[in-house]
């Protein structure tokens, strides 16, 4: 059985609004808002050099796959998840991708995506702050993938999200 982040339960879904009766159960954001935010990402990340959106998909992740050009696929160890797929984004603005297991397991245990095996899956976007997380996860990926890993960029991601 294949996981869909959209099934799951996001536990840092600022924009959620309590339900009318005031129980504790959470309403997520409408689903247009949703695909605007993904959307926003596929742009963003389609405009990295030698980023091809689309192509023959991954069986069982649903989404559009980002293909790395062959030149710029210098990482061959785990940076894929198939060929030269290194993320797949789904329409609810959820990833699928592969990081080094060190930043992984901070990802994981901060509770911004989860292990599906060798992937990882972060939660569909909520807001404009999720959209920023995301987008600096694709970001690693993509340095993952090329070997252009900038300097203390494990860091940055750890600053960026203790900051807000």
């Amino acid at each position: 059985m294949v996981a869909r982040l959209s099934e799951l339960s996001a536990p840092w879904a600022v924009d959620s609004v309590a339900a009318p009766d005031s129980s504790p159960e959470r309403i997520d954001p409408p689903p247009s808002q949703l695909a605007l935010r993904g959307q926003l990402l596929l742009e963003r990340a389609s405009s990295l050099a030698d980023v091809q959106p689309g192509g023959r998909g991954i069986h069982g992740i649903d989404g559009t796959p980002l293909h790395l050009a062959a030149q710029s696929c210098r990482n061959k160890r785990d940076a894929f998840i198939r060929d030269r797929v290194f993320v797949v984004i789904g329409d609810e603005g959820s990833m699928c991708l592969r990081l080094p297991d060190d930043l992984a397991d901070d990802l994981v245990d901060n509770g911004l995506c989860i292990r599906l095996g060798k992937n990882l899956l972060t939660w569909p976007i909520a807001n404009e702050y999720q959209l920023e997380v995301n987008w600096r996860i694709l970001l690693h990926a993509y340095w993952n993938a090329t070997s252009t890993t900038k300097k203390h960029a494990r860091r940055m991601l750890s600053e960026f999200v203790i900051q807000h």
